[in-house]
Parts: C-alpha cells; sequence; structure tokens
C-alpha cells in the first residue's frame, strides 16, 4: 500500500493576536515565497523532493519518540519522501479554519510518501490438493413478491398461520427461509411458492422474511452458501387470549391492566393498550401510555388512568401491530373484553 499524506508544518507563532487582513498577507507571502524559491536552480520549492532520511536519522527519532520504539521503519527497503507543495490562499484558510478559537500559523504544506505497509504474519503452508471439483450453475436469483397467510390473501397474520411465501425461482438444491434471525425448513418448496409454518418464536410487529438457496458442493457433498431473494416485510399481529385488571396503588393509581397473548413480547417491544366500552350510547374508547417491555414473556401489565368500571373490548398493540377482535354470527364485536374495577 502506498498512501500519501499531506501535513501541515508551523513556522512561527505570533505572540499577538494578528488582524485578519495581516493573516490573509501572511499566508500569500508564504505561498509566494515557496513558489518562487528554487532548489538546485532547477526545481521550485513546491516541486521538489527532500531527500529521503536516512537510517542514522529514523534510528534516532525511534530512540527519542517512545511510540516508534517499536516499529521497523529504519529496516523499510523505501523511504518516505517529503516534496513542498503548494496550496492557494483559499485552501490555507480552509485548514485553519478547522481550528476553533486558534491564531493563525505561519505554516507550510508537504506531502509525504511512500509508505510501505508490511505484515509481519507468515501464511502456513497449505496440504497438497488431492482432488478437484469444478461446478457449473445457472443464474437464478429467487425473488419474493409477497407473504399471505394459507387461510387467504386478505387474512392477517398471526400466531400459529402458516406462511404462503410466493415468487419466482424459489427453489434450489436446499431451500430455506430466514425469518426472526434463524434460518427454517419450509413444509413444501415449488419454484413458485414456499410453505413454511410461522415459528413461535418469531414477535409481534414488522418482521423481515427472505428465501435462501444452498448448493451442494465439495466431496462428500455438503451446502454450501449460495443465492439469496429480496427481503420482504410481513405484519405479525399479536392475539389475547385473556386480560385482567386490578385497581393500582397511588401513584400513579387508575387500574393495572395485566394480558395474556401470543406470540410473546420481546424486550424493547413498545406496547399501547386500547379499551372500547360499547354497551353505552356513545360508545366510549380510552388509550394508554406506551409501555416498553423488559423481558421476553407472554404476560405483560399496562397502567391506565381514567378509566370507569365497566366492561370494556381489549385490544394492544405491540410495535405498532394491533391485536384482533372476534365477532359472534351477526358480526358484532364480542371479545376479548377486561372488566374494569
Amino acid at each position: 500500500m502506498r498512501p500519501i499524506a499531506t501535513r501541515i508544518f508551523p513556522l512561527a507563532v505570533p505572540t499577538q493576536p494578528l488582524q485578519a487582513a495581516r493573516r490573509r498577507r501572511l499566508i500569500s507571502i508564504i505561498c509566494s515565497r515557496f513558489t518562487a524559491t528554487t532548489i538546485n536552480s532547477s526545481r521550485s520549492a513546491c516541486s521538489a523532493q527532500w531527500p529521503p532520511p536516512s537510517r542514522p536519522a529514523i534510528l534516532k527519532a525511534m530512540t527519542d519518540h517512545g511510540f516508534l520504539a517499536s516499529s521497523n521503519l529504519a529496516d523499510q527497503v523505501e523511504r518516505v519522501r517529503f516534496t513542498p507543495t503548494s496550496l492557494s490562499l483559499e485552501e490555507f484558510s480552509k485548514l485553519w479554519s478547522v481550528f476553533f478559537q486558534i491564531e493563525y500559523t505561519l505554516s507550510a504544506a508537504y506531502q509525504a510518501s511512500v509508505v510501505l505497509l508490511e505484515s509481519d504474519d507468515v501464511p502456513g503452508d497449505a496440504p497438497p490438493v488431492q482432488a478437484r471439483n469444478l461446478y457449473v450453475v445457472p443464474f437464478r436469483w429467487p425473488f419474493v413478491d409477497r407473504v399471505i397467510a394459507s387461510t387467504g390473501a386478505n387474512d392477517p397474520i398471526v400466531s400459529g398461520s402458516t406462511l404462503l411465501i410466493q415468487g419466482q425461482q424459489l427453489k434450489g438444491d436446499v431451500t430455506l427461509v430466514l425469518i426472526g434471525g434463524s434460518e427454517q425448513t419450509p413444509t413444501n418448496v415449488l419454484d413458485t411458492q414456499v410453505t413454511l409454518p410461522l415459528p413461535s418464536t418469531v414477535l409481534a410487529g414488522v418482521q423481515g422474511l427472505q428465501v435462501i438457496q444452498k448448493l451442494f458442493m465439495g466431496t462428500p457433498l455438503a451446502a454450501h452458501s449460495g443465492f439469496e431473494s429480496n427481503v420482504v416485510p410481513f405484519v405479525l399481529r399479536p392475539t389475547i387470549s385473556g386480560a385482567t385488571a386490578a385497581l393500582a396503588p397511588t401513584p400513579p393509581g387508575g387500574a393495572n391492566v395485566t394480558f395474556t397473548l401470543s406470540p410473546n413480547i420481546g424486550i424493547g417491544q413498545r406496547a399501547v393498550l386500547l379499551l372500547n366500552n360499547i354497551s353505552v350510547s356513545p360508545s366510549t374508547s380510552f388509550t394508554s401510555l406506551p409501555a416498553v417491555s423488559t423481558v421476553n414473556s407472554s404476560t405483560f401489565t399496562i397502567n391506565i388512568t381514567g378509566v370507569p368500571a365497566g366492561t370494556y373490548l381489549v385490544r394492544v398493540q405491540i410495535d405498532g401491530a394491533e391485536s384482533l377482535l372476534s365477532t359472534n354470527a351477526t358480526g358484532q364485536f364480542v371479545g376479548p373484553t377486561v372488566v374494569m374495577p
């Protein structure tokens, strides 16, 4: 590697603050002097290279500066060369402007190169190759169009649902589904559709899903990384199986509503409680303040204030995904419910 660095070297520090015009004048003088001064009467200082530091000079620097003691700069094949470079007044002003509340200093810019970076690691000798395998496969990139519930494209996805992953070129030597941070084996794989029962470990909310195809290679054959599809989002809605309420001590007062849901609420997930009383006219609704879970659990408690006693339909939003209400034969909402004290 041969990185090139530019550094600003201060020449003198003024003892008194300089007026803006005087500062600009000093910088202009420096730039013009570097342009006019010649080295060996053939090249300007801005284009001339200083001779590389000698090995004794480098050894002395390593002795004088402790942080260089363990380096091997003196043993490098190529040495660092410093070349004066010309900066315009505007470039000098921009450089000094990054130093907050620091007075202008007479400066010169130099370009440093070459720096040879070598590793002290010694590679180990690999054993000889005994057999060679050559594989040629078509470039078939899987693409997922959508993820739906097996019960219908318009039905919500809830815990226990079976997912239908629809797209193109989904079938490979080994087809897996990456969901919830783990690879799952589908129950049925076609080129246009993959069937996967939703794992119970996937949390409610917006989730991502990806089809992964692995290739059989090697002797003996083993699955290796192959192709990966695009990531498609879907919403997993929580399900409340029961809820109870009890008066809360003051503060905060109100009532603590504890509900059981599936899937579990995960650490860091945000929950909001929604209550509706449809037995009164007009119907009333109440919304709790958001609460964040600190544990992974199937039960969660949220405090809500200002709710009159009565029976309420109860819903919960987990990371924006809202639980469902059940209906009777006539289409009226009937549950789940909670009795508020």
